[in-house]
This record gives structure tokens, sequence and C-alpha cells, in this order.
């Protein structure tokens, strides 16, 4: 009898026990993995490139480079190359433009006083509206747009700080605004691109997460399974944090197994019919079916988590993992990988190819020609020829002499300029000849050279370097047509010159022995030379290159 009794309080305590109160925590446990995109791209690809489309001015003018816009054009899991690619991303900027004019506006608010009596403030403040919308287009190596989306495509407002006097704000208006609405343009366009690129690794990439899960672990600390709960979560824990997202999970299915084994020991101990039971039991299984889950056994994942709803404590939390394991493992489908963990390895004969052979079409190279001709100032009668100059410090500089009008003028900033050109700019200027010992436009060759022109007034002093095209040159002679007009044009007539550079002396060819009649001249200056006499006796010689230039070469036959 005593026994029996002994037997009975046994039970009973032990059945008190289990049925004290269950607390249970959501402990964190931490995973590392690739998450997958929304819409993936073929398993085939591996890289893209990145083209960003603006007027050249603009974003400098608003504080940025080209570089400021790709650092948010990254795809997590694939290469970025220069051009070409599986795919091609093109970010285009639109012209920067201000709708109307800025105003100087005033709004008046009304205010009680310490005696109750109303007060009317009037402040001031200047606006404007603007544009610039900015844009995305994805296409695959087929040239195919497989997304096009817009950012800031509403005018937006500029509204400076609230000024006491209308004098202030128009201050303001004159001196600042311009520099206000950059600033806040550019923190608009920057905004903008942080979605752009929050949408491409949603949409495209295989971003590396970390993050963290949490196991339901029993948190009473008086309960007889407290302990066992307690070190099978830090084995577990202990685990998951040798998750890597380009590793396998064969180390971490390891070093997880003994908390596996104890809440599956464990599920089936409890008694359902008690409601602390049944939520020891809901613990068990959900860590069991949460484990699987990031251990991506779906199967057992599923088994596990059928069973939490079967259960019937807190079901909602199983029937969301079925949720979850169907939607992975068909996005798993979809992106062609059985996994969420894998190092990208790139095909380096495959990524040449791609990168070599597929091209990419864009507005980019036409808006940037739009706006160099903007800079030169390109009309319907422009004409533009590759030039060098040398300059009298030693340097050069390439580019393009750029000429309006039928006469060249190289004075007149309107007629001829000369421009250096960038991929996406063109520095035009009116070239300073004070510091240019030569030059070419095309195949003609052009001398500063120290000349006192006919046509003009010789007062004695130095002579000032004139611009001389080269139509004849030898170590002893040289024959130029010279730049002496307005503007460093042509005279009329022509002014021709013969440089006997022997003894440096430079005859010009419109002097008053040659302008009445050239050859009268010529035979008075050059007669003791046959050859020249000869000519002189029959046809003569005209004044154009072609005559001037043989009087050169007749000149250099008679010379010692």
């Amino acid at each position: 009898m005593k026994n029996l009794f002994t037997l009975m309080t046994l039970l009973l305590l032990g059945s008190a026990l289990y049925a004290q109160k269950v607390d249970l925590d959501g402990e964190p446990v931490p995973v590392h993995y690739l998450r997958l995109p929304d819409r993936p791209f073929p398993v085939s690809y591996q890289s893209y490139s990145v083209i960003i489309s603006s007027r050249p001015g603009d974003l400098a003018a608003f504080g940025m480079s080209e570089q400021s816009l790709l650092r948010y054009t990254n795809v997590p899991g694939y290469k970025k190359v220069p051009q070409g690619g599986n795919f091609n991303l093109e970010v285009s900027l639109a012209d920067f433009k201000y709708e109307g004019s800025a105003e100087v506006k005033s709004e008046t608010s009304t205010s009680k006083d310490k005696s109750g009596k109303e007060v009317k403030t009037t402040t001031y403040f200047s606006t404007i509206r603007y544009t610039q919308p900015l844009s995305l287009r994805v296409r695959n190596e087929d040239n195919k747009t497989i997304l096009d989306r817009s950012w800031l495509e509403t005018p937006r407002e500029f509204k400076s700080s609230q000024y006491a006097t209308y004098k202030e704000a128009q201050t303001f208006q004159n001196d600042q605004l311009r520099q206000a609405v950059a600033k806040k343009n550019q923190s608009e366009i920057l905004g903008a691109m942080a979605q752009i690129q929050s949408l491409l690794t949603d949409q495209y990439g295989y971003p590396a997460i970390k993050g963290q899960i949490k196991l339901e672990i029993l948190d009473s600390d008086k309960h007889p399974d407290y302990a066992g709960f307690q070190e099978a979560y830090q084995t577990a824990k202990k685990a998951f944090e040798a998750m890597r997202p380009d590793e396998s999970l064969d180390a971490v299915k390891t070093g997880v197994q003994p908390a596996i084994a104890y809440f599956d020991q464990q599920k089936d101990k409890y008694d359902i019919s008690e409601k602390s039971g049944k939520k020891l039991k809901y613990a068990c299984l959900y860590d069991l079916a949460l484990m699987h889950f990031w251990l991506e056994d779906f199967d057992k994942a599923s088994q596990y988590a059928s069973a939490v709803v079967e259960n019937d404590y807190e079901p909602k939390s199983g029937k969301r993992l079925l949720e979850d394991i169907a939607d992975l493992k068909t996005s798993m489908e979809k992106c062609g990988h059985h996994t969420r963990h894998f190092k990208v390895e790139l095909d380096t004969v495959a990524l040449t190819v791609a990168t070599e052979n597929v091209v990419y079409d864009s507005d980019k190279t036409l808006r940037a020609e739009a706006y160099k001709d903007e800079k030169k100032s390109i009309g319907a009668n422009t004409v533009e020829t590759p030039g060098v100059i040398y300059y009298t410090d030693g340097t050069e500089s390439s580019g393009t002499f750029v000429m309006d009008g039928p006469q060249r003028a190289f004075s007149d900033k309107s007629n001829t300029r000369f421009s250096v050109e960038t991929a996406q700019n063109a520095y035009v200027s009116v070239p300073d000849f004070r510091k240019v010992s030569r030059f070419t436009i095309g195949d003609r060759l052009f001398r500063m050279v120290p000349f006192k022109s006919a046509n003009t007034a010789n007062l004695g002093g130095k002579a000032d370097p004139e611009i001389m095209e080269v139509l004849y040159e030898s170590p002893k002679i040289a024959a130029y047509l010279a730049y002496t007009g307005d503007n460093r044009g042509l005279n009329n007539p022509a002014e021709y010159v013969i440089h006997n550079i022997g003894d440096n002396t430079l005859t010009s060819l419109n002097s008053l022995k040659f302008a009445i009649n050239l050859n009268k001249g010529i035979r008075k200056e050059f007669g003791d030379c046959k050859a020249v006499e000869e000519v002189l006796d029959k046809d003569g010689f005209k004044r154009n290159p072609e005559s001037i230039v043989q009087l050169a070469k007749l000149l250099e036959s008679c010379m010692k």
C-alpha cells in the first residue's frame, strides 16, 4: 500500500511539472545566403555593360560625373564589362530644362500678439520649376528591351527659404538660385539612382544576404527540458554561423545534426492534450521545419511544416513555411539553380565572346555629337578641318579648325575657331597666335612670321608676327600668302610675300612697286634672274598662288 502511494505521488508530481506554464522565445540564428532574383536571366549569362546617356554638360553642372551614376548600376552575381555583355543597362538622363523664369513670390500669414491683436507678416521667396527625367532600359543579348522605367517625370519646383524683404529674395535669386537648384536636382537624381540600384538587385541580381531566423526555444528555466532546448539552440546557432553564400551546406548540415536529433526525439514526448504539451511539440516541429528549410531539404521541411499545421498550435506558422517552401522551389526552378549557396564561376571564353560580339545601340554618341556641335556653333555653312597648333613653348595641340563663311579670318571668333574634342565634350576657342609658331589646317601649313605688311602704314619699329600660309618652302626661299587684312583675313588684292631665307628678307608683292603693275615690279626687283626674265618676256606672272610659286622656284634656281 505504501509503495502504491509513493508511485501515485511521483506520477502526480511529473504531471504537475509538465502542466506548468511554458514560455517560448524566438532565439536568433544567423543565415548567410544568395537571394534569388525575381526575373532571372538564363544561367548562361555572366556579364553586362552599362551605358550612361546624358547631355555632356549636365552632369558636371550638377556636381556629378558618369561614375556618380555608375555606382548605382551593380547587378550582384554578374561581371560588369566596358561594352557588350549578355545584357545591357542604359541609364538615360534627359536634358535639363527650366520651365519658365524664376519668380519672387510672397506669402502673408496672420498671427496674434500678446494683446490679442492680429498681426500680418509677409515673407518673400524665390521659386522656379524645372524638369530632367531619368530612365532605365534593360536589354538582353538579343537587344530586346525587357524593362523600361522612368523616374522624375513630372516638373519639379525649387522654393527658397523665406526672406523678410523682396530685395533679399531677389538677391538670392540673382546670386544663388542656380547653385541651389543644382544641389536639389543632384539629390533627386541620386535618390532615383538608389531606387534603380534596388530594382536591379531585386529583379536580376544574386546579392549575398546576412539575415536571421528565429527558432522557438523553451525559456522556462524551471522546466526539466529547459537545458536540453538551450543546448540544442546553441548547437544550431554555432552550426549556422558557418553558413556562407558561396559554399555548400555540407558543413552546416553536419554541425546541426545533434540539434535536429534532439528536437526530433522531443517532438513525440509531449502530451498534446495539454496546452503546454502542444506548445512544446509545436516548438520542436517548427524548429525542425525551419532548419530543414534553410538546409534546403524541402521534403523534410514540408513534412514538419505540415505537422505544425496538424498540431494546431500556431498553424499559420506552418502554412507560411509551406508557402515559403513552394515559392523558393519555384524560384530555384526559374533561376536554374538548385541552391542558394554557390560560387559564381566565369567562363572566360564565353565572357570574351559576349564582350566582343554583342553591340548595344544607344543615343549617347548622337547626344554627345549634338552637344559638341552646339559648343562649336555648327551651322549650315560651317566647315570643319582637322589641324594641329604648334606653340612657341614646344607643345602642340591636335583638334579641328571650324570656319563659317567663304573667307577665313583668324581673329574673328565667329569665323575661325579651334576645337579640341573628347568623347563627350568640345573645348572651343580662338587661338592666341602670339603663342603660336606654326599650325596646319588639313594639308595646309601656316607660319607666324615677323612682317610689316605693305597694306599698313610703316612707321618703323619691330615687326609683329603675322599669319603666313606657306605656298612653297625650301631651305633657300619661301612663298607666302599673308593674312594681314581685317581680323587677320586676306587683303584685297591678296598679299603675296617672297621670303629670301638666306638673308631673311621679306618682299611684299603688294608694295608700291608691285601694286600698279605686278610684272614691272618683279622685273625691277628680281630682273637679275635670267629665268625670271624669260617668263616676263613671254606671258609674265599673275597674282595667284600657282604663279607666285613659279616665281619662287625660278628665283631659287638663280641662287648660289
